[in-house]
């Protein structure tokens, strides 16, 4: 967006720079640079400013047409200006599928503008919101992989001196970075295959999740660390063996520290 593109943008829309700053999360000093283009302005910003053009418009169509507007809606906008927490609002998506009044008005101003399309959002809502899409049993294996590609990433920016001075282990440090989330997403796919169960038997359930978590993810390793780095992570009885009691040691030390209950206040005083 140029700065002409974002001053005409800006002037279709009613709300002051001081309310335009807020709901941009920015300073009305960066309103003002990107107006004169002495900044550039940034894709989601330009995104979210012409959604809520696009939205006002919808609102001021709607409101010239002469439909009858929904109670439940109304109520719903003023709990919002009036709440310091909106995150406890009821969800309106469920109450417009099922309402008369809305569709009617949707179906209206689709007509005249086209559908209002999804609201943009920041990187790390947008990458929230795909979490959440997520179905139940796929979460615990993206956490896992998540998790365990954070831990690998650690230590490769640990060695990251190293791998400027060697480019040629940058293959290597990527493809362990594969394996740990790849191991990450096995523990957590286990998690979810046996936690259902497991949570029944209260507290020695989460200890066997937690075994169940570190087992998989170690298994996992061992099946594909032959074919990846050419070098088995278990050759013997003995190396299973180890394998084993280490999985058991972490999956009991994950089950007391991540599964356990929650601690009131009162009780984490001493």
């Amino acid at each position: 967006m140029t700065a002409a593109d974002f001053a005409a943008t800006r002037a279709r829309y009613t709300a002051s720079d001081a309310d335009l700053a807020v709901i941009l999360g920015v300073s009305t000093g960066t309103l003002a640079a990107w107006s004169t283009g002495a900044r550039a302005v940034p894709k989601q910003k330009a995104a979210l400013l012409c959604w809520y053009v696009a939205a006002e418009e919808r609102a001021k169509v709607l409101e010239a047409s002469g439909l009858p507007a929904c109670a439940w809606m109304i109520a719903c906008d003023e709990q919002f200006d009036a709440t310091e927490t909106p995150e406890d609002l009821p969800d309106p998506e469920p109450h417009v599928a099922t309402c008369a009044a809305c569709h009617k008005r949707e179906a209206y101003a689709d007509r005249r503008l086209g559908p209002l399309p999804p609201m943009p959002r920041s990187g790390i809502v947008s990458i929230i919101d795909t979490f959440d899409e997520l179905p139940r049993w796929a979460r615990p294996a993206a956490i896992g992989a998540i998790v365990l590609a954070a831990i690998a990433d650690g230590e490769m920016i640990s060695d990251l001196p190293r791998l400027v001075r060697d480019p040629s282990q940058i293959g290597l440090a990527t493809l362990t970075l594969a394996l740990a989330a790849g191991a990450g997403a096995a523990g957590g796919l286990a998690y979810a295959l046996t936690r259902p169960s497991l949570e029944r038997l209260g507290r020695p359930g989460d200890y066997l999740s937690g075994i169940a978590f570190t087992l998989a993810c170690l298994s996992a390793l061992a099946v594909v660390s032959p074919f990846a780095i050419g070098d088995p992570l278990i050759r013997n009885r003995t190396d299973l063996v180890i394998l084993a009691c280490v999985g058991v040691f972490f999956g009991l030390v994950i089950g007391h520290s991540w599964l356990g209950p929650a601690k009131t206040p009162a009780e984490s005083r001493p």
